[in-house]
């Protein structure tokens, strides 16, 4: 969560934003289930492989 909220930005990558700094003020507002919701956390490999299977 720490080190790569601020990568769940998507104007990060619309607007070619990729300075550090910009990452960690983006950092503050992107909240822990936005998170959930673009990576797979789990512990079964099951779970990863449905994950994979989207992309």
């Amino acid at each position: 969560m720490k080190l790569w909220s601020g990568a769940a930005v998507p104007a990060l990558f619309v607007n070619k934003i990729y300075t550090p700094e910009m990452s960690a003020q983006n950092r503050k507002v992107v909240g822990p289930e936005t998170i959930k919701k673009q990576g797979c956390f789990s512990e079964n490999p099951e779970d990863h492989i449905k994950f994979i299977k989207i992309y």
